[in-house]
């Protein structure tokens, strides 16, 4: 690329992340530029806040939904070899994958789960927050109870279940756990030597900025969330898969590239945004890569998140460079970093862009109405379909406590907000309530017969059972 190499001798990635970073509250990052071949690696900050354990090279970083590409890719091996295809059904595979609608759930394939064109909602803690330790069919099983927030195969609709059923299906075609095949199929192929699925002594910790510091959180994510998310990685290892990705990438532009190509080619409709920055406009999905429009040229992107966490991978074929960045903090710097870092690979000059938003919506649109229920009328136990049971009882003189028994990280007091609205302020630390969160509200009705139900927008109808 012409004068890539030469504006990285001048700016040395390290050096650009440093200034990138100098006065926020980042708690360490790793980030890693494959440019026609070459490679440039970057690391900083601490394993844990305030402990002194630095963060190297090696250090691998959760990379949340960016895992999803490993995941595809992970299939893609199992179709070359002929021990499945794309297009075939995935209840013949993963019955346990039983969608609302029973056609849909007799038609759906592998393509369309990997595709993200299934339509189901985003809501519900068997999309996130289902207790880490539980079986991943425990958490499938909640599938059928859950909405449709788009038709079925019209358009791009996020989704961490399809992901997690696929990792599923790989795994019943093996006859080994998810992760094993993803480490046969990707990781050792591709020498990803410090790859893993789970925090341990020597990776970075995820941090959330709490009381103006940055603070070590638990990491919320389970082994049932292997497909989606869990794919742990170090900068060595992100070199190295950028650089696997921009040879199917490439082949893949130009026709090429076997059924890996098929996670670059178009499999579901994104509605273009409007963006008066200079940001990615995203048209399409392929198969763990987002298809979409930069300085009139198309990349292919992925995002990764959670409480604490935060990844971006970018490939530019057209530049031929790939980029990503991952960061131990909440906050949406990565993707504006992996652009900067972009910028300057293409011997532009970098700019900072502005936050983005919230990674988890979790805000309830309610109506206000005349309250009726004083806080002693709503202590019992409800259930939902998908949400399981919750337990609601008296913390303290005026407050209340909300415990999910399948999502315990979002347990929490109800504080009230009036009309019968509270808010449910959570225990966990790593669901500490961050600027650009909006508020988590609770709605408490009596029905005509008398009986009290509770709901908010993410938990749903909860009706009381005692």
């Amino acid at each position: 690329m012409t004068g890539a190499l030469e504006t990285l001798r001048v700016t040395k990635i390290d050096d650009f992340l440093a200034e990138c970073v100098r006065g926020s509250a980042i708690a360490s990052y790793a980030a890693a530029l494959v440019v026609d071949g070459e490679v440039a690696l970057a690391a900083g900050g601490e394993l844990r806040a305030g402990m002194g354990e630095r963060v190297v090279t090696t250090t691998p970083f959760h990379i949340c939904s960016c895992s999803k590409a490993f995941t595809a890719l992970l299939f893609a091996r199992l179709v070359e070899r002929r021990l499945t295809s794309w297009d075939a059904a995935v209840a013949d595979i993963v019955p346990a994958f039983e969608l609302p609608d029973a056609w849909v759930s007799r038609h759906a394939t592998f393509r369309d789960l990997a595709g993200m064109r299934v339509g189901l909602q985003r809501n519900g803690i068997a999309e996130w927050g289902f207790r880490p330790e539980a079986r991943v069919e425990e958490r499938l099983g909640r599938v059928r109870f859950m909405s449709f927030d788009a038709p079925f195969r019209d358009r791009f609709s996020y989704s961490n279940l399809c992901y997690i059923a696929l990792a599923k299906a790989a795994a019943q075609i093996c006859g080994l756990p998810a992760e094993a095949c993803i480490r046969e199929f990707v990781l050792q192929p591709l020498k990803l030597a410090n790859a893993g699925f789970r925090g341990t002594a020597w990776t970075a910790l995820p941090h959330m900025p709490i009381e103006g510091r940055m603070t070590p959180v638990p990491e919320l994510t389970g082994d049932n969330s292997q497909g989606s998310a869990r794919v742990y990685l170090s900068a060595e290892d992100a070199a190295r898969w950028l650089q696997a990705m921009l040879e199917v990438c490439l082949k893949a532009v130009d026709g090429q590239g076997g059924e890996a190509a098929e996670m670059f080619a178009c499999q579901s409709l994104v509605r273009p945004r409007v963006c008066a920055r200079p940001s990615p406009s995203a048209w399409g999905y392929g198969f763990g890569w987002t298809l979409a429009e930069y300085r009139g040229r198309q990349i292919f992107s992925h995002g990764g998140g959670g409480r604490g966490w935060r990844a971006s991978m970018l490939l530019d074929p057209a530049t031929r460079a790939g980029v990503m960045v991952m960061l131990s903090h909440e906050g949406d710097e990565a993707q504006a970093l992996a652009l900067d870092i972009l910028e300057l690979a293409s011997g532009r000059v970098p700019q900072r862009r502005e936050s983005s938003g919230p990674a988890v919506p979790v805000e309830t649109a309610l109506r206000p109405r005349e309250g009726t229920l004083r806080a002693r009328d709503v202590l019992g136990v409800y259930q939902g379909a998908v949400t399981g049971r919750v337990r609601i009882s008296q913390a303290s003189d005026s407050r209340l406590h909300f415990a999910l028994d399948d999502a315990p990280a979002m347990n929490g007091s109800l504080d009230p907000l009036g009309d019968d609205i509270f808010e449910l302020c959570f225990d966990s630390i790593a669901m500490t309530r961050m600027p650009h969160d909006p508020i988590f509200k609770i709605r408490f009705d009596r029905n005509e017969s008398g009986a009290i139900n509770c709901a908010s927008d993410y938990f749903g109808q909860l009706r009381r059972i005692d």
